[in-house]
């Protein structure tokens, strides 16, 4: 393939994230010998070296800001969660969410299946509920940078009311088992699947107790 001489701009966030942390971590995890500090919030300070200031680099707020500075700069590219990039889609804007080389060798493009399969390959943690990727996965169809959303809740002997932990209950499971089922591929998420449902339904009984 013949690259165009186009200039490339790098938008990140300018502000701490997860989802520069996510991206990050992914970089550090498959590519060590070049990206070779360790996840952090911070691009800057995750980034292997200093960051240029030639105007090659753009820091902006938000996933919005680098999503538009994406979508209104030829040559430009960035890091943004999806679902800001199908909202400019659906507006007819002209960008694009890259595809990326799995662990099977497979160009994968980010989509809701696509995330489910990566995360049903991770290694998961009963006691503290919490997800571990495995980035070298085989699996089929996996698209390799994807996050999980995590809800917290204080699940110690006696903390709350009873009223009060039967609303933090019933809050999560609407979001795990109505509301992420009903719309969370239309938003540009996906619900949880498989063990890792089962797992989440077992720290949500553990609300309360």
């Amino acid at each position: 393939v013949k690259l165009p001489a186009t200039p490339i701009t790098v938008y990140y966030r300018k502000e701490t994230s997860g989802t520069t942390n996510n991206f990050a971590n992914y970089l550090n995890k498959t590519q060590p010998t070049i990206w070779t500090k360790a996840t952090n919030d911070a691009f800057t300070s995750a980034f292997p070296g200093t960051v240029p200031t030639d105007g090659s680099f753009s820091a902006q707020q938000g996933n919005d800001g680098v999503a538009n500075g994406v979508m209104n700069k030829d040559g430009g590219i960035g890091y943004a969660e999806i679902s800001f990039i199908n909202e400019r889609q659906s507006a007819g804007k002209g960008i694009y969410a890259a595809k990326v080389k799995n662990g099977a060798n497979e160009w994968s493009v980010p989509t809701a299946a696509s995330a489910a399969k990566f995360v049903a390959a991770a290694t998961l943690d009963s006691t503290a509920g919490t997800v571990t990727f495995d980035y070298a996965t085989t699996t089929a169809g996996a698209y390799p940078i994807t996050a999980v959303s995590y809800g917290m809740a204080n699940t110690a002997a006696g903390s709350g009311t009873a009223a009060q932990n039967t609303a933090i209950k019933n809050y999560v499971d609407y979001v795990v088992n109505s509301c992420a089922p009903a719309v969370a591929e239309i938003k540009g998420y996906a619900a949880l699947t498989g063990a890792a449902l089962d797992l989440a339904k077992a720290q949500l009984a553990k609300i309360g107790k």
